[in-house]
């Protein structure tokens, strides 16, 4: 009786080993969304230094970006130059800006 037990331990170890584990994963999604709202809407957006498009483009749809850092320039003449880095992730960020007149009077 004792090898019988030995034996039906044996084989349900040997069972339990051979059994895979079965593990659920989270797909986390690479890109992230980023809304525009910015005046005048005929400024031109950069994303990482290349042209994006303008901003009126991105009032309906949002700049769809990979998940990561990227650096956003918003560009018009007679107005200053806008940029932010900001770090795109899973959730739909809001970028909301009104770019400033320059000033003529400065000197440089």
């Amino acid at each position: 009786m004792k090898r019988y037990a030995t034996a039906i331990f044996i084989l349900a170890l040997a069972l339990a080993l051979s059994c895979e584990l079965k593990t659920t994963t989270t797909q986390v999604p690479s890109t992230g969304e980023v809304c525009l709202q910015v005046e005048p809407a005929s400024a031109d957006v950069f994303v990482d230094g290349k042209f994006a498009g303008r901003a009126s483009e991105f009032r309906d749809k949002c700049l769809e970006l990979q998940n990561g850092r990227h650096r956003i320039m918003l560009v018009k003449p007679g107005f200053e130059t806008y940029e932010e880095e900001l770090y795109v992730g899973s959730a739909k960020q809001s970028l909301k800006v009104k770019l400033v007149k320059a000033d003529k009077g400065k000197k440089k």
